[in-house]
């Protein structure tokens, strides 16, 4: 038996442990990631999925509490932005206004999935070579600060706030 059939199983069988968060730590550092997601912000994201998505996402992004362009406090933000985005993109037969078809949100999905296991793997790693913080403030979250020289806005301590009132299991098994 695999792992994960029995991760698959064990959260069936306990409801609140199926609310934990797992991430794939080797698969997020698949070669490539690192420099696939290294400095991505809003437009970055957007410029790889559909256009149904692209106005739903800035919109979510500036109402989440987090800073506008930081993806990996939206990620870790989950239970706030997930909402947002799913309202807007949903087509009505889902309960949602939005214009998406099926295959369009089929094509998101999964480039969702992987961007968000990366970050929520990988913390701010994509950023780390983005320029310094350059003072305080900035479009939505506290403790945002602006990242010169490809003026991204991000908001680690929004980021570790959200983190901390989640549980977080981190592995390293092959997906």
């Amino acid at each position: 038996m695999q792992l994960t059939t029995v991760l698959v199983a064990i959260a069936a069988a306990f409801p609140a442990l199926s609310s934990a968060l797992i991430y794939n730590k080797t698969q997020a550092y698949q070669p490539g990631n690192l420099d696939k997601y290294r400095c991505m912000g809003t437009e970055g994201f957007n410029a790889l999925v559909p256009e149904c998505l692209h106005q739903c996402q800035r919109d979510a992004n500036a109402n989440d509490g987090c800073a506008y362009d930081d993806l990996a406090c939206h990620c870790a933000n989950y239970d706030v932005y997930s909402p947002l985005v799913e309202q807007c993109v949903f087509p009505a037969s889902l309960g949602g206004a939005g214009a998406c078809t099926f295959p369009e949100l089929g094509q998101i999905r999964p480039i969702v999935q992987d961007m968000c296991n990366f970050f929520n793997a990988t913390g701010y790693t994509a950023y780390t070579r983005c320029g310094r913080p350059a003072g305080r403030g900035g479009r939505g979250g506290r403790g945002s600060g602006r990242w010169g020289g490809h003026g991204l806005t991000l908001s680690p301590e929004k980021t570790f706030e959200v983190i901390t009132d989640q549980t977080i299991t981190i592995t390293d098994i092959d997906a």
